[in-house]
């Protein structure tokens, strides 16, 4: 069974929610405009969250004294990187904290998912416009793999024979900006049940 992790969350009705139905984890997003929540919301959401949720921060071209920081406050726990950090940046990265470390990658026709040059324990895979490359590319996929892109309750059966690690779910949970429990709900039991 996968995994599932959710968009960013918030605030404390955020957190109400996942606490309730309890995702594997939910994203605190420090890189774009959306959803996006400062180091400090991020520290006071994180005392209020269960504690059998994983917190992955996510970042694009951040320092690393900046992740160092939050890894060490034990404010998140998984690394997410989607920016355009190269092998040098994740394997110096690896060196300096304990904490898994997520990277999400662009591919082609062309790309080969076992020869890219990271220490990434695992890999983010968008099949966003690309269902049928995606299907072909994680089939000999011998890392762990977290799976996104425009995944929803209508999509998701599909989404999961693919056999990710982990669903990545970002609007398909959302109604107006904010995490909608009804489609959470589906989503989670979806996971738990196969339909």
């Amino acid at each position: 069974m996968s995994f599932l992790k959710t968009c960013g969350v918030m605030n404390t009705e955020d957190i109400k929610i996942v606490n309730k139905y309890l995702p594997d984890f939910v994203d605190f997003i420090f890189t774009g405009k959306k959803r996006k929540v400062s180091f400090d919301q991020a520290k006071l959401l994180k005392t209020k969250l269960n504690r059998k949720i994983k917190t992955v921060g996510v970042f694009a071209n951040e320092s690393m004294v900046n992740i160092i920081s939050l890894a060490n406050k034990n404010i998140i726990d998984f690394v997410q990187l989607q920016g355009d950090e190269h092998s040098g940046y994740i394997n110096q990265l690896k060196t300096l904290i304990s904490i898994p470390v997520i990277k999400a990658i662009t591919f082609d026709d062309d790309t080969d998912i076992n020869n890219l040059n990271y220490k990434a324990d695992y890999l983010l895979i968008n099949k966003k416009d690309a269902d049928n490359s995606v299907n072909d590319f994680v089939k000999y996929c011998k890392k762990k793999y977290f799976l996104t892109g425009d995944i929803t309750e209508s999509n998701i059966l599909p989404a999961l024979r693919m056999n990710p690690y982990c669903i990545n779910v970002d609007d398909g949970v959302l109604t107006d900006g904010l995490i909608d429990e009804q489609k959470l709900k589906t989503i989670m039991n979806i996971i738990k049940n196969g339909t």
